[in-house]
């Protein structure tokens, strides 16, 4: 099954729309929904700033995609780290991403690699886990340089991880 980038955003937001239930972060998303971006922007920030993943997630997304901000890669990459260091999937995906792409990272197919993997891992919503692990899998470079360089293939990734 094809998933479409589109698809997937959809998906994401009516996911952290539900995370959100009541209050300031639903708010939020609704100001996101009706294209009030800057309404969202204000409603997330202090969330963000107090370690929400969720907001900091929507907000990384904020940045990423230039909705009400400046499209700014290295604002994005800070947002979907912090959530993503809490463990929140869809970060660690969208940050695997911007390893990937190269966008306000340099590019770096082994930390893409770790942080799709940590995604598939810990996702539990199918289409991000299917998408993260198609991508971390089409990786075979990284995979085999993995292998080639360590005994059992997992010190290689300790050494990544202890890098973050």
């Amino acid at each position: 099954m094809k998933t479409s980038a589109k698809g997937t955003i959809c998906r994401l937001f009516s996911w952290l729309r539900f995370m959100a239930s009541a209050g300031p972060l639903a708010d939020g998303f609704a100001a996101n929904n009706r294209g009030d971006y800057a309404t969202a922007l204000l409603l997330w920030r202090p969330f963000a700033e107090q370690g929400d993943a969720v907001a900091q997630t929507a907000l990384g997304f904020m940045y990423d995609k230039g909705r009400g901000v400046l499209q700014d890669f290295d604002q994005a990459v800070y947002w979907y780290r912090k959530a993503a260091e809490q463990g929140f999937s869809e970060a660690q995906y969208n940050l695997g991403y911007m390893y990937d792409k190269g966008y306000g990272v340099p590019q770096d197919c082994i930390q893409a690699h770790m942080w799709y993997n940590l995604a598939a891992a810990r996702s539990s919503q199918g289409d991000i886990m299917e998408m993260a692990i198609k991508i971390r899998n089409s990786r075979n470079r990284v995979g085999k340089f993995m292998w080639h360089n360590s005994t059992d293939g997992r010190s290689a990734q300790r050494n990544i991880l202890k890098k973050g």
